[in-house]
């Protein structure tokens, strides 16, 4: 995974979470949510619509909301080893 972001230091690869396509292009925040909700089945529909309403500036403050609570939503999230996935 590391290859796929290599272009990025480290500091920001940490700072937040990326969604690399299947074209190589890295796409984080707003523009990377957009992306993620119209590729999944259940939430193409409110992708395409956000992508229409042009609403890339309210997904950018959501990201940045979920950023700042970083902390608080990462203790619901137990400390063990995720699923094992085959590519």
């Amino acid at each position: 995974m590391d290859e796929l972001l290599a272009h990025l230091s480290r500091q920001e690869r940490e700072e937040s979470w990326h969604l690399v396509t299947t074209d190589g292009d890295d796409l984080t925040g707003g523009p990377g949510l957009q992306a993620l909700l119209e590729t999944l089945q259940y939430t193409r529909l409110l992708g395409f619509l956000l992508r229409r309403l042009r609403a890339a500036p309210l997904l950018y403050l959501l990201d940045r909301m979920l950023k700042r609570s970083r902390g608080r939503l990462g203790r619901l999230v137990p400390d063990v080893q995720g699923p094992r996935r085959y590519p």
